[in-house]
């Protein structure tokens, strides 16, 4: 899938049942003032990820996954438990093709460990391939961080302990590489949720 194939509708053709805060999102998004999000408050609810053939719920991944990235090359997950993960929501083909695009574009996430120092090393370095690859090369991904706030406690940055200091900078220079400018200069789209718990 191209990028430009990977485009989502623009903001007023979205659904009816679409969230308000969903389509302000996908408004700052498109107008190129932003690339990285923080999403807070009620993100253990469900929400609704389907409206055509009847509403169907999930949680915030899926409907991220599915709503807001659902035309999208590859969404990489990433959670404390589970580790770092392509994830198409409840789309089985769709996954496989995520699982088989991972693997050549990041590196086979079955053998990386859980640990978030790993993985982000691992998504700066996808993310610095993809930016730099051949316009035909690059994906459009989406990374999402659920349950943040363990992996960067609040607090003054220059008090945290080195290794979620590490990984806040990190994080820090990953959303700049997916600043609006790194995304209108590589026509590709990218981005990255945070969801930190209630």
């Amino acid at each position: 899938m191209t990028p430009e194939a990977a485009r989502r509708r623009p903001v007023e053709q979205l659904p009816d049942w679409f969230p308000p805060w969903a389509a302000q999102l996908a408004d700052l998004y498109f107008s190129g003032t932003t690339a990285a999000f923080v999403l807070h408050g009620n993100t253990n609810d469900l929400f609704r990820v389907a409206g055509d053939s009847g509403p169907r719920y999930g949680v915030l991944a899926e409907f991220l996954a599915e709503q807001l990235f659902g035309r999208w090359s590859l969404v990489l997950h990433y959670d404390l438990g589970r580790g770092l993960r392509a994830f198409g929501g409840r789309d089985e083909k769709r996954l496989k093709e995520m699982v088989a695009l991972a693997n050549r574009k990041v590196g086979d996430l079955s053998e990386l460990a859980k640990d978030p120092t790993a993985t982000f090393a691992v998504l700066d370095r996808f993310v610095r391939h993809n930016i730099m690859a051949d316009e035909d090369d690059r994906l459009s991904a989406a990374v999402i961080i659920d349950q943040a706030s363990y992996l960067f406690p609040s607090g003054d940055p220059g008090r945290l302990n080195l290794t979620a200091s590490s990984q806040l900078v990190t994080m820090v220079l990953v959303a700049a590489m997916l600043s609006p400018k790194s995304v209108s200069e590589s026509k590709s789209n990218r981005g990255m949720y945070w969801a930190p718990p209630k």
